[in-house]
């Protein structure tokens, strides 16, 4: 009788878990079989990247206008520092813009 022992010393257990199946097909790329039986995992689009994106500009927009109105400083009107933020921010909204063009491809 033939006794065959076979080790195999994996860090990830969820990769582990593949190799009997790998073997038992007599897959000769087994990282490419894992691959293949891995399950699709959440992964973010651009268009919801996108409306990350714009969705966290208007709200800094939101917020630099909001400072002046109420007053929260010693000065009344848009100064230079306030008016960069509002520019970061328009900037923030046209990359978010294209980004949620881009449709649902992955980020």
């Amino acid at each position: 009788m033939l006794n065959l022992h076979l080790t195999i010393r994996i860090s990830r257990p969820e990769v582990a878990s593949a190799y009997p199946y790998a073997i038992i097909r007599g897959v000769k790329n087994v990282g490419h079989f894992i691959e293949e039986t891995r399950s699709p995992a959440f992964m973010v689009t651009k268009r919801q990247l996108g409306i990350f994106v714009i969705t966290l500009s208007i709200a800094g927009i939101l917020g630099v206008v909001a400072v002046d109105v109420f007053g929260a400083g010693q000065w009344s009107g848009i100064g230079p520092l306030q008016k960069g933020g509002i520019g970061l921010g328009l900037g923030g909204i046209l990359v978010g813009m294209i980004l949620v063009r881009l449709g649902d491809r992955p980020a």
